[in-house]
């Protein structure tokens, strides 16, 4: 909550520069970044929303766009469909970026994985290309599944979505455990699983604004 909190101001000042400029701006992902940068501020632990940030930030961007191009009535596929079409018109300015985020957060899972004694190999992607989509094509990024739900617009987090408001539970809490028992043994790390299910609760926070959904 603590990491979220933090986060929060890069992302914000991405929602405006959006609405000011009513078109995509020549770069989003540098609030990627800055919102990683900010996220340990004042607690202790790594980089624990990093995949978050990496998922979330192009759903915000696509929900901007759809606002200020005024397709307020739209569903998650249609969402998605925008986000896809985002993620093609970034910029070679978003590819360094990304590649300042993802070396931010290696750097910060090292020295938290140093500090509890524990030896984790670091993916070290090198990032190249005129937009995301092909960024993210690097070796010892491609096969991840941040990049491949960002490719093949979120298949994984749109599954989760969809089990989410159909399992059993009242509310998203009691929802997700029966969720995270799911998908843990197809996406194998717990992590991973729990990034999925953060995407799948902000999309039934946006979509279903109208019910009780922490009750």
């Amino acid at each position: 909550m603590i990491s979220a909190a933090n986060s929060i101001s890069p992302l914000l000042e991405l929602v405006d520069k959006v609405l000011i400029q009513k078109k995509q701006p020549n770069c989003v992902f540098d609030a990627g970044y800055y919102a990683q940068l900010a996220s340990t501020k004042n607690r202790g632990g790594g980089k624990v929303n990093y995949g978050q940030i990496l998922m979330l930030l192009p759903i915000i961007v696509g929900q901007c766009l759809l606002y200020v191009e005024e397709r307020e009535d739209y569903g998650h596929i249609e969402l998605f469909d925008r986000i896809y079409k985002a993620m093609g018109e970034t910029t070679v300015e978003d590819v360094a970026w990304l590649q300042k985020l993802v070396d931010l957060s290696t750097e910060l899972s090292a020295t938290h994985n140093q500090r509890i004694g524990k030896i984790r190999h670091q993916l070290r992607p090198q990032f190249a290309g005129n937009t995301i989509l092909e960024a993210i094509h690097a070796d010892q990024f491609a096969h991840t599944m941040m990049a491949t739900e960002i490719r093949d617009s979120y298949p994984i987090c749109k599954r989760v979505y969809q089990e989410l408001l159909t399992s059993p539970g009242e509310g998203l809490i009691a929802k997700s455990e029966h969720i995270f028992k799911k998908f843990l043994p197809e996406l194998i790390r717990p992590d991973i699983t729990a990034d999925c299910i953060s995407v799948a609760f902000y999309l039934a926070i946006f979509f279903h604004d109208d019910e009780v959904l922490f009750p």
